[in-house]
Formats: C-alpha cells, sequence, structure tokens
C-alpha cells in the first residue's frame, strides 16, 4: 500500500488509503475486515501515526463521511484524532 504525503511549506497532507479510511480506524485494531495481514497492520499503523504526530502532519481520511482531515497525537492509550475539520478549510 501506499501512502501519499504532500508537503506544503512547513505543513504535510498524509493520504492514509486504506490503512486508516476512516477517523475510526485510528485505533490499531481496527483494520479493513478483509485484511491478510492484521498484526502487520497493526505494527504499521502505530509506526506511521506516531511519525505523524511526531511531526505535525494532518491526516485525510478517503473513505470518511464525517472528517475528511484531522492531525493525530499520541496519549496513553495509544493514537488519537485531534482538530478534527473538512478539507476544504486547508
Amino acid at each position: 500500500m501506499q501512502l501519499v504525503r504532500i508537503h506544503s511549506g512547513n505543513e504535510a497532507l498524509l493520504y492514509m488509503a486504506d490503512l486508516v479510511p476512516t477517523h475510526a480506524h485510528v485505533p490499531p485494531a481496527w483494520n479493513m475486515g478483509y485484511d491478510l495481514w492484521p498484526m502487520t497492520t497493526i505494527e504499521e499503523k502505530g509506526a506511521i501515526l506516531g511519525e505523524a504526530a511526531s511531526n505535525g502532519w494532518t491526516l485525510f481520511f478517503e473513505h470518511d463521511p464525517e472528517i475528511e482531515i484531522a492531525g493525530v497525537e499520541m496519549t496513553e492509550r495509544g493514537a488519537k484524532i485531534a482538530g478534527a475539520r473538512m478539507l476544504t478549510d486547508l
């Protein structure tokens, strides 16, 4: 799977594809039903979300009808979305 990151100045937008298609899929165990390697997905999702949180990237959820983009922050319980908004708000 490819995740596309678009940079503009000091900002970055990360297209999450089917790794995190909606904001509800941010928790590590929430994967797509057809995922053949869910444990690998959990590991890779954690690494990507940690990097996104560290670098202040904005995530784009392609299939989410409510939240198109949001930041992510790491908490004691794992990744959590922050600053949810619509793509047109950029």
